[in-house]
This record gives C-alpha cells, sequence and structure tokens, in this order.
C-alpha cells in the first residue's frame, strides 16, 4: 500500500475530502480543493480540468506500445547520475494509468443517459487524458503528504517527502513479498497442470477434463486461507459450513479458472457435466455473474464471452477475486467472519507458534455502560524472551479490492471502519492504560503471566492485524499494523514455506534466513521487520540509503500545454510547462 495516513487523516471530514478528490478528478470541488491548499499548482490544475472536453469518457487508444511519446525517462543530474529505467517500466506506469482513465470513463458512461455512446479518441487526446491523469495523481500524493510539489517557472517538480520515501521503501519491500507469495502459489499449480498432462496419454485432454474433484478440494482449502484468511480453524468448525459455504464455492471456481489460465486454455464452458463432476455450485456462479454485471469490466472478476466460456481475463487473481466476495458474503456474515478470525488467530498462535517465543491470552474492553472511552483488545500476545505484552486488534474485511489510490484511502473511510476503528480502540487503551480498573482486566486476561503495573506500563504494544489484500508494516500514532498472512511470518520468526500438498511429490519447505539477532522479530518495529526481509531477499542494508535512493529519484516527465498563455508567451516557447515525477 502506498496510502498511510496520519492521525490528523483519520478525521472524517478530512478523510472525506480526500477521497473525494482521488475519486472525482478536475471537477469543480477538485479545483478549489488544489487553490486551497496547492495554490502553486491551481492554475495547472484548473488547465487540465479545462481539457477535459476532449477526452472526457472518450475510449482510449492505447499508448503501452509507444510509452514514449506520451513520458520520458529523467536521469538524476549531478555526479551520481542515476541509470535509466528500463524502458517496460515507463511502459507499465501507462498501462497502469490507462486502467484508472478507463474506469473513470465507465464510471460516468454507467451514469450517463446515453451509456452506449463513446467518442474514440485519437492518439494525441489519449496522451493528454493520461498525463492529466498523471498529474491529478501527484497532485492527490501531494495532499496526501507523500510528494511535495515545487514551481520554479516552467517545470513542476514532484518529488517524495521524507515520510513519503519511508512509505515507498515500505511499499517496495512488501510489494515483493506479496509477488513471492503469489510466485509460490502459481508454482504450486503450474505443478499441477505438469502432473495433469503427465496423466493424459492422449496429450489432448483439457485442463478441466482431467481435474479431479479431490484436487479441487486441496486447491479450494488453499484459497480460502489465501484470499479469504479463513483457516483450518474456521474451515474445519462444524458451526460455520453454512457460514462459508459461499466463500468455499467461490474459491473452488476460482481455481479452476486459474489452472486453465495458467495452461494456456482459451477457458471454461460451465456445462451440467462438468459442474456435476467437480462439483461446481452452478447457482452461486450465476449469483456471482449477475451482482457483477453492472461493474466496470475490470471489476467484474469473472468474464463470460458470446459462447458463454469463463474466464479471468487478464485481470489479476486477487484482484478478481476480491472484486467477487461481496456476492458470498452479506454484511452479516461479515460480521460473523470478524469474530471467528479472532478465534483463528488465537489457534494458530496455539497450534503452530512455539511456546517459547509467544503465548496468547483472551481480549478484554471497557464494558459497554463503563465510564471513559471506548477501548477494546481481541486477543493478547505475550512476547516471553523479552517479556513483552502486545494488545492486538483483528480486522477481518470483506471488502477487499485495493486497486488503486482511491481504493487504498477508502480502507479508512469512517470510524466504524475496521483500520480506523481499530486503530482508535488502540490509542484510547494506550492513554487510559495507567487506570487501575484497566490494569486489572490485563492482570486477569494474562492468568498465569504475574506482571507488575510498572512492567506492564513500561513494555506494551499495540498492533492492528487485518485481512486486506496487500502486505504491509507500518505504523500509525504509535500502533503498528500488519497483514495476516505477513503477520503468521513474523509469528514463526520471518519463515516462508511452499506446503500445500496437491497430490505429488511433497513441495519442498522454503525457510528464510534467520535475522542478525537470532530470535524473534520485534513486532513492535515495523522498520526492523522490513529490514529483516530485505536481507532476506538478498539485499545488503549498508548499500540500502543508496538503494532507496536511487527508488525514490526514479522520475518520469511530460509537457502540458498552457492555454492560458499569452501570445507574447507562447512567441517565446513559454506556452508550455514541464512536469517531471516520480514513479510510484
Amino acid at each position: 500500500m502506498l496510502i498511510y495516513p496520519d492521525a490528523a487523516m483519520l478525521k472524517k471530514p478530512e478523510r472525506q475530502a480526500l477521497s473525494s478528490f482521488c475519486r472525482k478528478p478536475f471537477t469543480e470541488e477538485s479545483c478549489v480543493l488544489v487553490a486551497d491548499r496547492l495554490p502553486h499548482l491551481a492554475q495547472v490544475y484548473r488547465a487540465l480540468a479545462s481539457s477535459m472536453s476532449t477526452w472526457r469518457g472518450g475510449t482510449l487508444l492505447s499508448q503501452v506500445r509507444q510509452a514514449d511519446r506520451v513520458f520520458q525517462q529523467v536521469a538524476q543530474l549531478g555526479p551520481d547520475q542515476l541509470p535509466l529505467i528500463p524502458e517496460l517500466v515507463l511502459a507499465r506506469q501507462v498501462e497502469l494509468l490507462e486502467e484508472l482513465v478507463r474506469d473513470h470513463a465507465d464510471f460516468l458512461h454507467q451514469r450517463s443517459e446515453q451509456p452506449n455512446q463513446r467518442t474514440k479518441l485519437d492518439a494525441d487526446s489519449s496522451r493528454l487524458a493520461l498525463r492529466a491523469f498523471s498529474f491529478h495523481e501527484a497532485a492527490f500524493l501531494t495532499l496526501m503528504g507523500i510528494l511535495e510539489a515545487q514551481l520554479t517557472r516552467q517545470l513542476v517538480t514532484f518529488s517524495f517527502t521524507p515520510r513519503g520515501g519511508e512509505i515507498l521503501y515500505n511499499r517496495t519491500i512488501t510489494t515483493t513479498m506479496e509477488s513471492q507469495s503469489q510466485l509460490s502459489l502459481t508454482l504450486v499449480l503450474r505443478d499441477v497442470i505438469a502432473r495433469l498432462r503427465h496423466g493424459d496419454p492422449t496429450r489432448t485432454a483439457s485442463i478441466p477434463t482431467l481435474l479431479q474433484p479431490e484436487l479441487l478440494d486441496t486447491l479450494e482449502e488453499a484459497f480460502l486461507d489465501c484470499f479469504f484468511s479463513i483457516g483450518a480453524y474456521t474451515s474445519r468448525d462444524a458451526s460455520s459450513s453454512q457460514l462459508i459455504s459461499g466463500a468455499r464455492e467461490l474459491c473452488r471456481w476460482f481455481a479452476l479458472l486459474e489452472i486453465v489460465r495458467l495452461a494456456d486454455e482459451a477457458g471454461v464452458i460451465p456445462s451440467d457435466a462438468l459442474c456435476e463432476r467437480l462439483k461446481l455450485d452452478r447457482d452461486l456462479l450465476n449469483r456471482v455473474l449477475a451482482d457483477r454485471a453492472a461493474a466496470v469490466p475490470s471489476d467484474r472478476g469473472i468474464y463470460v464471452d458470446a459462447e458463454g466460456c469463463l474466464s479471468l481475463g487478464n485481470t489479476g487473481l486477487g484482484h478478481a477475486l476480491h472484486c467477487c466476495k461481496s456476492a458470498v458474503l452479506s454484511k452479516g456474515q461479515d460480521r460473523d467472519l470478524g469474530d471467528k478470525f479472532e478465534k483463528e488467530m488465537s489457534e494458530y498462535l496455539t497450534r503452530r507458534v512455539s511456546p517459547a517465543d509467544y503465548v496468547v491470552r483472551p481480549g478484554f474492553k471497557r464494558s459497554e455502560n463503563g465510564e471513559g472511552e471506548m477501548y477494546d483488545c481481541d486477543l493478547i500476545i505475550f512476547e516471553v524472551a523479552r517479556r513483552q505484552i502486545f494488545f492486538v486488534q483483528a480486522k477481518w474485511k470483506r471488502n477487499s479490492r485495493t486497486a488503486d489510490l482511491g481504493d487504498e484511502l477508502n480502507c479508512w473511510r469512517d470510524e466504524s471502519w475496521p483500520l480506523t476503528k481499530g486503530v482508535n480502540q488502540l490509542v484510547v487503551l494506550r492513554q487510559r492504560l495507567a487506570e487501575k480498573d484497566v490494569l486489572a482486566k490485563i492482570k486477569g486476561a494474562l492468568g498465569d503471566i504475574k506482571l507488575s503495573d510498572q512492567h506492564i506500563l513500561a513494555n506494551s504494544h499495540y498492533v492492528v492485524v487485518h485481512t486486506l489484500p496487500s502486505f504491509s508494516a507500518y505504523q500509525i500514532d504509535g500502533v503498528a499494523i500488519y497483514e495476516w498472512n505477513l503477520f503468521r511470518r513474523l509469528l514463526q520468526r520471518g519463515a516462508t514455506e511452499r506446503s500445500l500438498s496437491t497430490g505429488g511429490p511433497p513441495a519442498p519447505a522454503i525457510v528464510l534466513p534467520e535475522h542478525r539477532h537470532h530470535t524473534v522479530l520485534k513486532l513492535e518495529d515495523p522498520h526492523q521487520v522490513l529490514d529483516y526481509f530485505y536481507t532476506a531477499a538478498g539485499g545488503d542494508l549498508e548499500r540500502l540509503p543508496r538503494v532507496k535512493q536511487d527508488r525514490e529519484q526514479a522520475r518520469y516527465g511530460f509537457d502540458l500545454a498552457l492555454p492560458s498563455a499569452s501570445l507574447w508567451s507562447r512567441m517565446r516557447g513559454h506556452a508550455t510547462l514541464r512536469v517531471i515525477r516520480p514513479y510510484t
């Protein structure tokens, strides 16, 4: 994730203003906000708003293969000249911006009186739209305090703030970890494909024909854990069977569709015979397709062609599945799964984590009719060696799409939203920690772990563990925030393994190197966590400052016409503005 709001940004008016700006580019409301907070960019932003009439809602002519006609790479000035970023990175930046422009156009047309009438943009208009969205994104990140902007004559330079640089480093490391996790699943699925084809004497059968329901059973469990954070405890709990049945059936469909995609087959025809043989729920599939029919194309998850063939298209597996969650889980089921998630965490700690490292104890909270602000702790983790106490809020979240910056900001969209609420409740606990009744509740929850009041006050830490599809390790207002899959690795001293059994030879366990202190990682210190995973991936901490500097200073540029420029300015060649900004 790139959006880590500070404490002030969690306040409702500020959060709403930033969210509205992100989602509504170049509206009058957005122009006013830029004029108020970034006055040196106001003229440029309003000029781009005026240009919207030439590209607003139009169908883009893709520029991915001509990325250098849209943006140009910028080398660092001075003796330490930064190597230019590969052209593929520039093309990927164009590709990501094209998705934003298309989503915005789809959004506008869904609300239009003539939704099927679209203008096809030419190359120049398409490039202008991409540059405009790039500038809007940079302005949004500046409002968030991640970038800062300097205007010098005909040049606007965006660069990372110190806080933005730390966030970028966080994102770079955790995105790499997330990619490794996804790659691990992909390798397992490719192993499945290889074994299925090896067992086909004709070498002509399709993957759906070769698949057996028992194999889908195994993959279904793996997908439940990976994408829904529904682990062994909840999936095998009889009382949870009905609650998670929709999620389970959805995972079964997605496991099939992803295997077919990785096998380079066209798709799946959901015939009655196939559904019966592989125990696929056709009614659930129809419900999901109907629910996602009104979504913008990139958010539909599952695609159906004219012949009724199902596929995931080019959409990432995680994003596609997350888009479909609301079709199989109601808000009520969402809340029930939140309760189950707390128990899932406790069971994992009890059964999978060495008691020599961590011990889990039940949580506590202020009674509903108690005095003072509300605090809540779902469970306590006690680190044995250092005798540290971690008060944990567990936040399971159904709607977990994080495709763009607006999605990331929406993770914090109101006081009752999981992440916002989790941070606020732990901050209140920290503020009230010295109260006698609070200390009494903590000691009661700790049970046989005997600690003095002074020890509790000096050695307490606060952690929110969430299920958003983004590996993350950061801090807001003194509260450490971790994604569950990452947190599980930390509890295992940073180990990761590829252990899904699919009927073939056991997959080898891959354990990351022991970290520098040969002991548990400090859960209260996300920076140490990131440094560990950086070194575990082969990075050199001594070179890290230079690596971070190079990453922050990797930039691209583009020119914007200034329609308000005077005739004299145009004659002197000053009718354009050069924009330089970092990659994100």
